[in-house]
């Protein structure tokens, strides 16, 4: 059993699940729809599609309706700084409905994500520069807040970190499937138990 107590709260993000048309997701090891923070797998808000150039046809695809499209915009100038931290971090489950009450009527698919550092990652070096000024998840795990104990602990997911934002994960290649074979351990935790076991 997951302890949030052992977690860093690293914020919360938007997104849609998936799954991508890839060979390496091709197993009976995921379900039919993947929830990842990995932008590769999952839509997941950002407010840069609000800047200029920006990517206004990306907000519409996420699922902001159209007449609230020149709104949306709006908020990505400024208003943002209420709720949401560079790229795409709330700093709060309640910031985050606050958003999808206003902008996005259709939940389809739509999950709000708590991500979390473990603490004992946290006193090593991990951070992708060691000086200069930080912002965003990495502002936000020195921080060292908890993650809101509400909803559901869905797991952990291998993912890495780049550019201040969260990147690849463990399913954009298929590192989830050698993971299972050499440890036992696999990325749907509705799969029949026992099914998969670690090699000797």
């Amino acid at each position: 059993m997951i302890d949030l107590n052992n977690f860093y709260s690293g914020g919360y993000f938007l997104l849609r699940a998936n799954k991508p048309d890839w060979p390496q997701l091709k197993t009976d090891l995921l379900p039919e729809k993947i929830i990842s923070l990995s932008l590769c797998i999952c839509p997941r808000l950002e407010i840069y599609w609000g800047w200029i150039p920006g990517n206004p046809e990306a907000a519409l695809e996420f699922g902001i309706p159209q007449e609230k499209l020149d709104e949306f915009l709006l908020w990505c100038k400024a208003e943002y700084q209420t709720d949401l931290e560079l790229t795409s971090m709330f700093y709060s489950t309640a910031a985050a409905r606050r958003f999808i009450q206003r902008f996005l009527p259709d939940t389809t698919n739509l999950y709000l994500i708590g991500a979390g550092l473990p603490k004992e990652l946290e006193v090593k070096d991990w951070r992708e520069f060691g000086e200069g000024e930080i912002i965003g998840i990495e502002k936000r795990i020195e921080k060292y807040l908890p993650l809101e104990n509400s909803g559901d602990i869905l797991g952990f997911e291998v993912i890495s970190f780049e550019y201040q934002d969260l990147a690849h994960s463990w399913l954009c290649g298929s590192l989830h499937q050698t993971m299972c074979e050499l440890f036992g351990f696999h990325p749907n935790k509705f799969l029949v138990e026992g099914k998969y076991k670690a090699k000797d």
